[in-house]
């Protein structure tokens, strides 16, 4: 090798490559499959359910059976969503001053939300223990929210520390979009809009003027149900919506995540990156 010739890589630096790229192609698979799979599902639910006779089941919908189906929807999400999380972060993160020991905070959290999950299982057979528990079960999210950012606030910046001093700035955007994500500020947004639809719950399970009156302005939209039916459903019909909105909204963000994830990945074996000056 003559002088100002640089180094040809080693079998090391090519193997790595190489595995980067394998891992790349995984990870691309995976988001095809869950996104075709996906699609199907709900193309096959639409084909098995849209010839349904409706009116009639909710004529003899058992409001008690829907909530313990809505709650066991409600901790599918969380269960797949939690998992998702992990998997996400672990994906980006590089340092942690920690060395990976679980906190008492962390603890105490995972004790916290077992406990609450556990009372929302025990209220299912009830409308208005449910919806009580469930005022208790937005608290419960906001507070081990903040005891989340607590704990990885603090990897996140010692991540940043490592890629901005290796000048690896593709890998400190990738920590950004995921920083956004787990803190951002959608998310105080989304425990509002939570917050606002467990009280028109509250009102709706307690408050028989409320109910009475939201049962008759429905009727003008559905007349094939009777006042009585519509008045027994709306509890669970404003548990769903609390679903759809809550989980609807922290699965949305977890898709643009993971989507800006992997055009960042794409863009990392076509470009380098500088960052502007004084950015």
């Amino acid at each position: 090798m003559t002088s100002g010739e640089s180094p040809s890589p080693g079998p090391r630096t090519i193997g790595l490559a190489r595995k980067a790229e394998i891992d790349r192609l995984a990870r691309i698979a995976r988001l095809s499959m869950r996104i075709v799979g996906g699609i199907l599902v709900l193309v096959f639910a639409w084909l098995q359910l849209k010839d349904l006779p409706f009116i009639p089941i909710l004529e003899n919908a058992q409001p008690a059976i829907l909530l313990k189906l809505i709650l066991t929807v409600y901790y599918s999400c969380w269960v797949f969503g939690l998992g998702f999380d992990i998997n996400t972060q672990q994906m980006v993160y590089i340092d942690d001053p920690n060395k990976g020991r679980m906190t008492w905070n962390s603890i105490g959290a995972i004790c916290l939300l077992a406990l609450v999950l556990a009372l929302l299982f025990w209220a299912s057979g009830s409308e208005q223990y449910f919806a009580g528990i469930l005022n208790i079960f937005v608290v419960t999210n906001v507070v081990l929210w903040l005891l989340l950012l607590k704990r990885v606030r603090i990897i996140i910046q010692a991540s940043k520390d490592v890629f901005s001093g290796e000048r690896e700035y593709f890998e400190l955007e990738r920590v950004s979009v995921v920083e956004a994500y787990i803190a951002g500020d959608w998310q105080w947004h989304r425990f509002i809009a939570m917050s606002i639809i467990v009280l028109a719950a509250d009102a709706v399970c307690f408050i028989a003027v409320v109910r009475q009156r939201l049962s008759t302005l429905a009727h003008l939209f559905l007349p094939d149900l009777s006042n009585t039916v519509i008045s027994s459903l709306l509890p669970d019909a404003s548990f769903v919506v609390f679903i759809v909105v809550a989980e609807g909204w922290i699965w949305m963000m977890r898709a643009k995540t993971r989507a800006s994830l992997h055009v960042i990945d794409l863009l990392k074996t076509k470009y380098t990156l500088t960052p502007v000056s004084g950015a």
